[in-house]
């Protein structure tokens, strides 16, 4: 677990780290110019495909493993994925901005902590990363922290293998943006949806609730909110009855 402030030097870590295995490599975020093969992780990866002996590079792992939704199905499917890692032969790389903010079943998997900070001068401006390891973090007797010092110019040429501004999405990411543009939709925008989501029931034989409204909205990439669906069930009912 790789653990920091904003700026810390947390995806650095990672990127860092991806370029001394020889392993394959999964990331959710991009890694370029890399010496071996780099696929785009997907929770998909976890349900239809197997990934054995590999490093799997996760950044913002919060957005997955969020600790109050702790039963959740995404938390419980990066739970097993964790407690199935040792049997793949998986080693995973997590990145988070405050450790308690992960699901603690997860927490209690964690071997290694790596605590990142950046150094700065009067002017604000970073000239160093500080990294304290914390080795076998979950045992009665685990190792004395180390510290190691990357000073600006060495980190330099690993910039260049990923994007520090790259914003991670995941599907509670694109739930959230679904249900904020809710509030967006106009009354002729939700008719329309309405319009259009009646269509597609009458053309699949499927009676117009709420249930099949929300199945299409789904299907269709909008919202599942509660009262978003009720306002197109409301607009479906009044075009049915035309």
């Amino acid at each position: 677990m790789v653990m920091g402030d904003v700026g810390a030097g947390k995806t650095l870590m990672l990127a860092i780290l991806s370029q001394y295995t020889n392993r394959p490599i999964f990331t959710n975020f991009h890694l370029y110019n890399s010496n071996k093969p780099v696929e785009k992780f997907e929770v998909e990866y976890i349900l239809n495909k197997t990934i054995n002996s590999a490093d799997v590079f996760i950044d913002e792992f919060y957005l997955y493993m969020e600790a109050r939704n702790f039963m959740s199905d995404i938390n419980g499917l990066f739970s097993y994925f964790a407690f199935q890692s040792r049997k793949l032969n998986l080693r995973l790389w997590l990145t988070v901005q405050l450790l308690r903010t992960v699901d603690i079943r997860m927490r209690e998997m964690i071997t290694n902590i790596i605590e990142c900070e950046a150094i700065k001068d009067n002017d604000e401006n970073t000239i160093a990363f500080k990294y304290i390891i914390y080795s076998n973090v979950n045992k009665s007797q685990f190792e004395a922290p180390k510290e190691i010092y990357l000073d600006i110019e060495s980190a330099k040429p690993y910039f260049s293998i990923y994007d520090t501004y790259e914003v991670v999405k995941t599907p509670m990411f694109e739930r959230i943006k679904r249900n904020v543009a809710v509030d967006t939709y106009s009354d002729k925008e939700i008719l329309e949806i309405a319009r259009n989501c009646v269509s597609f029931l009458h053309r699949n034989n499927l009676k117009v609730n709420k249930t099949n409204i929300g199945v299409y909205c789904i299907k269709k990439g909008y919202s599942n909110r509660k009262d978003f669906i009720n306002n197109i069930y409301a607009d479906s009912i009044l075009l049915k009855a035309k």
